[in-house]
C-alpha cells in the first residue's frame, strides 16, 4: 500500500549474499538406483519473486499463489538444472526427485542467479515455494519501487511497524549496494 512499490517478495536465502543450501535431486530413474541423486542449490521463494527480480523466465511458468499451498509438489529450476537434468528437451512437464523419494513437476525454468558473487557462476538451482517447505521460511524481502529505493527505507519500516505480521526490518540494502 506504499505509493511508489510496485512490487513485494521474499526468499531464503537471497542472491549475492551466499548461505545457500544444497538438496538432493534426480531424475526418476533415482527412484530406482540413488546413486543417480546429484546436488543443487535450493532456494525457498514467494510466488512473485522472480517478477519482482526481473529474472527471465527461460520456459513454462513462474509460481502463482496455487503452488505456496502444502502439498503442491511444484518446482521451478535454473536453466542449469535443466540443461544437466533434461539434456537437449522440455523441463517443464517433467518430474523430479526431491527430498527423500518425493516427485514434484517442473513447471518452469529461469535463468541462472549467482548465488554468493557474480565472479562465480555456483551450482544449480532448484526453487520450492514457502508453502512446499511448511510455510514461515522465507525472511530475506525484496521491494521493487518506481526510483531510487533507498528513499522507501523510511515508509517501509513504518508500515512493518503498524502490521501484526510480526516482520522484523534488521537490515535494509538496495540491490545495487548488494552487487
Amino acid at each position: 500500500t506504499i505509493p511508489g512499490v510496485l512490487q513485494v517478495t521474499a526468499s531464503v536465502p537471497f542472491p549475492l549474499t551466499g548461505g545457500f543450501n544444497a538438496t538432493r535431486w534426480g531424475t526418476e530413474a533415482a527412484l530406482a538406483d540413488p546413486a543417480l541423486l546429484q546436488s543443487a542449490d535450493f532456494q525457498t521463494v514467494l510466488p512473485g519473486y522472480f517478477e519482482t527480480l526481473r529474472t527471465p523466465l527461460v520456459e513454462g511458468r513462474t509460481f502463482v499463489d496455487a503452488d505456496n499451498a502444502p502439498g503442491r509438489n511444484v518446482v521451478v529450476i535454473d536453466r542449469l538444472l535443466a540443461a544437466k537434468a533434461f539434456p537437449n528437451e522440455s523441463a517443464v512437464g517433467k518430474r523430479l526427485v526431491v527430498r527423500p523419494n518425493l516427485l514434484a513437476d517442473v513447471v518452469g525454468v529461469v535463468a541462472h542467479q549467482r548465488a554468493s558473487s557474480l565472479a562465480q557462476l555456483g551450482r544449480e538451482q532448484i526453487y520450492f515455494t514457502d508453502g512446499f517447505m511448511g510455510h514461515g521460511v522465507v525472511s530475506r524481502w525484496a521491494v521493487r519501487t518506481i526510483g531510487d529505493p533507498a528513499t522507501y527505507a523510511h515508509a517501509v519500516r513504518a508500515a512493518l511497524a503498524t502490521d501484526s505480521s510480526g516482520i522484523v526490518v534488521t537490515e535494509l540494502r538496495t540491490m545495487e549496494a548488494l552487487i
